[in-house]
């Protein structure tokens, strides 16, 4: 592109020194096609630096990007190891939150599925319980709308209050003297 721009140049240098016969207008006419040129040269400059500068900026746009990329890829990497690739410790204890049937009381318990039922430490009731999370056909889950009843009251499909999850009279009794009381 510049050969080309130099050889225009001198065409219209060479063109100007055929087709004019004084001297000064000659002289003058070329001191003016090379201000334009200069011109048109500090312009290009220009653009081509702000052209320089922007493709700078898009590279360290670029690099901070990768950058970011790179961390998240880490990042991720990280939580993959975290959740999927850590070995589990069979010694390790857990433990989960009951909430007692009968009186409300909240406690914990180890979790061990050998474990068939629990005694609430506050009212010392069993609670069944169910590692496996499913019920058996004609087994009362505690969900029924018979656990209001004393044990010895009995309903169709019921344990017969052979479970730890009905209320027992004991406390049945307890609880209509309670009302009572704050009557």
């Amino acid at each position: 592109m510049n050969s080309n721009i130099n050889n225009e140049y001198h065409k219209i240098l060479k063109d100007i020194d055929e087709n004019m016969s004084n001297e000064n207008d000659i002289e003058y006419a070329k001191k003016k096609m090379y201000e334009l040129s200069m011109m048109f040269v500090d312009e290009l400059q220009t653009l081509s630096d702000k052209y320089e500068d922007k493709m700078n900026a898009v590279a360290i746009k670029q690099n901070e990007m990768e950058n970011k990329i790179k961390k998240l890829e880490n990042d991720l990497n990280n939580i993959q190891k975290e959740f999927y690739d850590e070995e589990i410790d069979e010694n390790e204890i857990f433990e989960f939150e009951i909430t007692c049937p009968y009186c409300n009381y909240d406690f914990t318990v180890e979790v061990d599925d050998r474990k068939k039922e629990v005694q609430c430490p506050e009212c010392e009731n069993l609670i069944e319980l169910d590692w496996d999370g499913f019920e058996e056909e004609g087994y009362c889950n505690g969900s029924c709308t018979h656990h209001d009843l004393s044990c010895n009251e009995q309903e169709d499909g019921c344990c017969n209050g052979n479970c730890s999850h009905h209320r027992h009279e004991k406390y049945a009794d307890d609880e209509n003297q309670e009302d009572d009381d704050d009557m």
